[in-house]
């Protein structure tokens, strides 16, 4: 893991996703931060997530979504800059638990 990578999990934040939800945050949205380039997530079990993004009031959300291995981290989205809003959207409304960096 190189040492950018390790200073953006170090600021990792814990998420827990109720059953009946597809979005995280739900009805708010997450900032990145300047420790991480890519936004990241490290489900505890096997997800299917995509990132969606705040762009002119309104969320944009990527046409794919990408397999999350649970207990590992994942990149979902790169090159994203500083301060940028976005949330999670997961495939399943079942509830989900673990990490994220971004």
């Amino acid at each position: 893991m190189s040492e950018s990578a390790a200073s953006c999990f170090d600021s990792s934040t814990s998420y827990s996703k109720p059953a009946g939800d597809v979005d995280l945050p739900a009805g708010r949205l997450f900032s990145t931060s300047n420790a991480c380039t890519d936004i990241n997530i490290r489900p505890n079990t096997n997800r299917y997530i995509k990132v969606c993004f705040e762009t002119q009031g309104r969320l944009e959300c990527q046409a794919n979504y990408t397999l999350a291995r649970g207990g590992q981290w994942n990149t979902i989205a790169t090159n994203v800059r500083h301060g940028t809003l976005f949330a999670f959207s997961f495939r399943s409304d079942a509830s989900s638990t673990g990490r994220w960096a971004a």
